[in-house]
């Protein structure tokens, strides 16, 4: 499910999760572009995010409680991206507080 394109990156995202506290939780977003039914985009932008999770955890053995991964559809395009772009379809990711 992940993009060989898109492996570096993650790794390069799981060496920043190590560097992390311990105790402190990611969210991984995914997202789509607006074409499609609401519906369709978000089971893709969970699927997106679950895959991105499943990675980090089988590849890297990140703790899967660190990592929360939620499907944001169209509904929150990537800052900058035109929503109807297929660029505007990826994840993003965030420390959380706490």
């Amino acid at each position: 499910d992940i993009l060989p394109a898109a492996r570096p990156q993650l790794d390069a995202l799981a060496a920043g999760i190590r560097l992390l506290p311990a105790a402190q939780a990611v969210r991984i977003e995914g997202h789509t572009d607006a074409a499609g039914s609401d519906r369709y985009n978000e089971q893709l932008s969970q699927k997106r995010a679950y895959s991105v999770k499943r990675y980090l955890v089988a590849m890297h053995g990140i703790d899967p409680e660190r990592l929360h991964a939620v499907g944001l559809g169209e509904y929150a395009p990537l800052a900058g991206r035109d929503p109807y772009a297929a660029s505007s379809a990826a994840c993003s990711f965030a420390a959380n507080e706490g």
